[in-house]
């Protein structure tokens, strides 16, 4: 515990020691110190809270207190009980605010309303670059609005959705903003019961995409079908390097076993060298197997 580092009695624990600016706000008793110190924007270190069980009247000063403050960049209130009123708050708090670049919202219980909320920021806002709304209770109708958001934000390079269960209809309006999106690169949305479905849409829209770096589609209900369309993208997108579509009921068909054949595609370095001008034949991997 480093109490040498605070001027106020706000007890904060240092869990990523890698991230010295780092700290794990632990106590709900330090809320009104925490919010005074925000307010007199003398708070140095980035806030990364958790469990702060304050009622939701405490969020409306706090909002405003983040209104002014020059001095967090990364905001990450997680089980904090935020709900879509919460969300809400924090949202319009971002549309004044030009510091904070990382925001995360995980764990509250956040559900259409609030993404819509926070939608309207990423059309508005453009500080933030990293966003997470995971595990929370966001379903189709809050993904469209995010969705329609991310087609004519380009500073978002990162956003995180997974456990949410928004289904087909929701993956098929991410997959479709990454259309006209070219800025976002990493997008993170296991566990949100999308099928092959979506990830037909997925597959379309990596051939137009040349900005996503990396995809992760774990633990959904991805098929052979849906895997091996995705498979065939990348003989045509050359930019996506990560992939991550395990824990998903893909089989091997006809000998074909597609998860090597992502595995293959992903790590070959001549399809960055052939689709750059850099390598004259075209390699393998960017040889869709349908045509062969």
């Amino acid at each position: 515990v480093h109490l040498d580092l605070l001027p106020i009695q706000l007890l904060l624990l240092d869990l990523e020691p890698r991230k010295e600016r780092h700290r794990f706000l632990k106590m709900a008793s330090a809320a009104e110190n925490l919010l005074e110190r925000v307010r007199a924007n003398d708070l140095t270190l980035d806030l990364i809270a958790e469990n702060l069980k304050e009622p939701i009247s405490f969020y409306g000063p706090f909002a405003e207190a983040l209104k002014s403050n020059t001095v967090i960049t990364e905001l990450r209130l997680m089980s904090c009980r935020l709900g879509d009123e919460g969300a809400g708050l924090i949202a319009e708090a971002l549309k004044v605010n030009t510091t904070i670049n990382d925001l995360g919202l995980a764990d509250n219980g956040i559900g259409n309303v609030g993404a819509c909320a926070i939608a309207a920021v990423l059309r508005v806002n453009t500080t933030l670059l990293d966003l997470t709304l995971a595990r929370n209770e966001i379903r189709a109708e809050g993904i469209a609005a995010i969705a329609s958001a991310l087609e004519v934000n380009n500073t978002l390079t990162a956003i995180r959705l997974y456990n949410n269960a928004f289904g087909d209809e929701g993956g098929q309006l991410l997959a479709r903003c990454l259309l006209t999106n070219s800025t976002l690169q990493e997008l993170l949305a296991f566990y949100c019961e999308m099928t092959d479905i979506s990830a037909l849409a997925f597959a379309e829209a990596l051939k137009a995409n040349a900005g996503l770096l990396s995809l992760d589609l774990d633990q959904n209900k991805i098929t052979f079908t849906g895997a091996f369309a995705i498979a065939e993208a990348l003989t045509v997108n050359v930019t996506l390097t990560k992939l991550a579509i395990n824990l998903n009921p893909i089989e091997i068909r006809d000998g074909v076993n597609v998860l090597e054949l992502l595995n293959t595609r992903l790590d070959d370095p001549q399809r960055a060298a052939w689709a750059s001008g850099e390598a004259d034949t075209k390699p393998a991997t960017c040889i869709p197997l349908a045509s062969d």
